[in-house]
């Protein structure tokens, strides 16, 4: 778990840092772990972060698979705080598209 976690919040501060070439490379690393470990709150924060990272590159319709990805894991487990970070993050890839 330390690893996906530190490749999550290393792809996180990049993101922040505005580096996204570097933040999808972290993403990406912590969503294969994630899918290694099938520990659902990682999955769908994976998701997550990883559909975030990549509406900042200008791929919307990828970046809404991953947030519908995730909205549909959190529902499947009734996690109503991803959920709903799961609908504020989609609700402007929508309006875009």
């Amino acid at each position: 778990m330390a690893l996906l976690k530190a490749h999550y919040y290393r792809s996180a501060s990049y993101y922040l840092s505005g580096l996204i070439d570097s933040a999808l490379i972290h993403a990406n690393l912590s969503l294969e772990i994630a899918q290694l470990t099938q520990e659902p709150s990682y999955l769908i924060d994976a998701n997550n972060l990883l559909g975030t990272v990549i509406s900042q590159s200008g791929d919307y319709t990828r970046a809404l698979e991953y947030q519908l990805t995730a909205l549909h894991q959190a529902e499947i487990h009734q996690d109503s705080s991803r959920m709903a970070t799961a609908y504020s993050n989609i609700d402007p890839l929508i309006t875009i598209i």
